[in-house]
């Protein structure tokens, strides 16, 4: 078990003896080996030893604690470590140079697009009534890819390119909404909070996504908060804000899948004042689910931030010969 998701108000959480403790009551105790251990999530309120806390941190355990009104708004609690400071050096030179930024974030944007295209054939496969909106759309995302090769100075700017990935994200969103029922109210792309039961689902596992953006970052020795297509900003991992780019397509399938199969129904999710929640036993079957499938999410981050910490290298190894 590398995640443990604890769900259960008034918890009281420890650490004894290289274990983690868990306790109800007097009588509902549980354990775990810390070694068995990458992260826990908590999304109810627990009470937490600051002994515990301290533990985690050496065991280089992250803990998670989710705001369920707004996932984006959750704490994220890790041991940052500097590890290897000249590639985040070589990181920064290789940033600080516009032509290498706008290169990047060209290759960036349009690896986003053809991902959005490959999910839209998985659709067609699935939904043969919109197959000929999927082809329209998968065609107009196809110009938009091309067209990002055709730009020329001065033309080529980071804000041109960003044009054209909201352009292609709002033409994905227009028919990724048509495949989910009316009654789940799934009209367009919203959060802070999320409204309806779709948009809980994406926001909550962008949310894990960019939690393991920024742990495949720090063991990579490469600087979270320098990103390339997010600028640096106040309090945002930028660069963990770019990876995620790049895997949201897998969280899309997934959302649809979890509703597909009826993993998660309407009757998970509640209205409270203007948020949809879900409810706990949705909660249940959304960390079991996710459990599945977030060591895909971690070894495709992995290979990002491994082909990224190799191009930097390769960057300073040719910046240090000048």
């Amino acid at each position: 078990m590398e995640t443990l998701f604890i769900d259960r108000k008034g918890a009281q959480l420890s650490t004894d003896h290289g274990r983690l403790k868990m306790s109800l009551d007097s009588a509902t105790q549980t354990s775990l080996p810390l070694t068995q251990l990458r992260s826990v999530v908590i999304s109810s309120d627990c009470q937490l030893t600051s002994g515990m806390l301290r533990t985690l941190a050496k065991q280089q355990i992250s803990l998670i604690c989710l705001n369920n009104r707004d996932p984006e708004a959750s704490f994220i609690g890790a041991n940052e470590h500097a590890g290897n400071i000249q590639r985040k050096v070589h990181q920064y030179q290789l940033l600080s140079q516009k032509a290498h930024q706008i290169r990047i974030a060209r290759l960036l944007v349009k690896q986003k697009i053809r991902h959005q295209q490959q999910a839209l054939t998985h659709f067609m496969d699935a939904r043969h009534d919109l197959k000929n909106r999927f082809k329209h759309t998968k065609r107009t995302l196809l110009g938009l890819r091309r067209s990002l090769d055709k730009l020329k100075q001065p033309k080529l700017t980071l804000n041109t390119i960003l044009g054209i990935e909201g352009a292609a994200t709002r033409q994905y969103f227009d028919v990724y909404r048509l495949l989910f029922a009316e009654s789940l109210h799934f009209t367009q792309r919203n959060k802070r909070p999320p409204k309806d039961p779709v948009n809980v689902l994406l926001s909550l596992s962008y949310t894990f996504i960019h939690y393991e953006a920024k742990r495949a970052c720090q063991s990579h020795s490469l600087e979270p908060d320098l990103g390339v297509l997010h600028q640096p900003n106040y309090n945002r991992a930028s660069l963990a804000c770019d990876l995620t780019e790049l895997l949201r397509c897998q969280a899309e399938l997934w959302v649809w899948q979890l509703i597909r199969t009826k993993t998660l129904r309407l009757d998970h999710f509640e209205i409270k004042e203007d948020a949809c929640l879900m409810t706990k036993t949705g909660r249940s079957h959304y960390y079991h689910a996710l459990a599945k499938i977030l060591p895909e999410w971690r070894r495709s981050l992995r290979q990002l931030t491994g082909r990224w910490a190799n191009h930097i290298d390769h960057f300073g190894e040719t910046y240090n010969e000048h």
